[in-house]
């Protein structure tokens, strides 16, 4: 009974460990999905931006020969 009881506290203990090291690459991850996130707006904006400069460069440009 001893040694199944042992046992026991052995495969918690490995469970826990294996539970903080999970949480720690979780929390990684989430960093870096944060990070991606982030660095996709500044995309974004940037193809906004663009997208903006190319519509008033056709208005000026090319509506006036409509």
């Amino acid at each position: 009974m001893q040694r199944e009881l042992d046992t026991l506290e052995e495969r918690v203990l490995e469970l826990i460990s294996l539970n903080e090291s999970l949480r720690k690459v979780n929390k990684d991850l989430v960093s870096q999905l944060d990070k991606k996130f982030d660095e996709c707006e500044v995309l974004k904006k940037k193809v906004n931006l663009s997208k903006t400069s190319l519509i008033r460069i056709q208005k000026k440009y090319f509506d006036e020969y409509k």
